[in-house]
């Protein structure tokens, strides 16, 4: 009796995801393409990687002003590999009861910051993306938006990253839920920079999104051999 009520509860968990999934994704049809894509001579290359079932967003440090939140955490970061999640799930291994807790009702997030010492498209494994450098500025006014601000406008902190000392987890915003999580806000934040990601809420998963930008985005700015 136990396992009929439990797999009816899933069953219908995953109905409801599914509707939900479905009517964000229908929105996120009808909404605004985002910035304008790459053309010649307006052209800036970022990177989209997939780490276990998150996926973060490679930016150069020159992408950021001198007094970025970015910049703040690692000044002499040649580049950034940057990604958000569920501020209990993300740093730790993921339980069940955790991915319930975080689906079923928001919950607070942080972002993933880890600096890299190499140029940052350079001997890396994932996806690279053309975008115009209208583009790149919408991408990085939404990554610095989703910081919660601290003393003096800095990040603040919410413990080790997952790769040592040059990585941190900083405190974020908006809140994490079913129809925002991490992949989702990764494609939200492409979209937005004109990468052709589709409908940000169907990336439930890392492969689908990158999977998108395989088939879907320039790899190579237009014009350049």
């Amino acid at each position: 009796m136990v396992r009929h009520i439990a797999a009816a509860g899933l069953a219908l968990l995953a109905v409801l995801i599914g509707l939900c999934v479905l009517a964000t994704a229908l929105g996120a049809m009808l909404a605004s393409p985002g910035a304008r894509p790459a053309s010649p001579g307006n052209c800036e290359l970022i990177g989209v990687q997939r780490v276990m079932l998150h996926t973060e967003i490679v930016l150069p440090a020159d992408a950021f002003d001198p007094d970025s939140p970015v910049r703040a955490l690692f000044p002499e970061a040649n580049g950034y590999a940057i990604g958000w999640g569920d501020r209990r799930a993300y740093p730790g291994a993921l339980t069940v009861g955790q991915a319930v807790t975080a689906l079923v009702w928001p919950t607070p997030s942080v972002l993933h910051v880890h600096a890299l010492d190499h140029p940052p498209l350079e001997g890396r494994q994932g996806v690279t993306v053309a975008v115009s450098r209208q583009g790149l500025e919408a991408l990085v006014r939404e990554i610095e938006a989703a910081f919660v601000p601290g003393e003096a406008g800095r990040p603040i902190h919410a413990g080790r990253g997952k790769r040592g000392p040059r990585s941190v987890f900083a405190q974020a915003r908006p809140s994490y839920h079913l129809l925002r999580t991490c992949n989702v806000w990764t494609g939200a934040r492409l979209r937005a920079a004109g990468a052709p990601v589709g409908a940000p809420a169907v990336h439930l998963l890392p492969w689908t999104l990158t999977g998108e930008l395989n088939v879907r985005a320039q790899a190579g700015c237009p014009g350049r051999s």
